[in-house]
């Protein structure tokens, strides 16, 4: 049961590195949440809940989302994992994961 915990903070902490990113890149791109919630046809609160971590996002809205902010979404990736000391070996096997994406 402890393993499974350990995941889950882990899993969490990554998806909010990830959704903290994402608003950080909005603002470099100097965009407001209805501006990008335009492009994807959602609404600005959509937007702010996936920013805040508070909805899971998909691969899917990952990939169009950076694809808004023009960056790679693997780097997005790469960026939450190596930033990440939560469990340094786990950390070690998704960026080997992540890699092998990019090829």
């Amino acid at each position: 049961m402890k393993n499974k915990n350990i995941k889950k903070d882990f899993n969490a902490n990554i998806s909010l590195k990830v959704s903290l990113k994402l608003k950080a890149l909005r603002k470099l791109a100097d965009l407001t949440q209805k501006d990008v919630a335009n492009v994807l046809d959602l609404t600005p609160q959509q937007i702010a809940c996936y920013e805040l971590g508070q909805t899971q996002l998909t691969l899917e809205r990952l990939f169009e989302m950076c694809n808004i902010y023009k960056i790679n979404p693997i780097t997005v990736l790469k960026n939450a994992v190596e930033n990440d000391t939560f469990e340094n070996n786990k950390n070690d096997i998704l960026l080997e994961q992540i890699e092998e994406l990019e090829q």
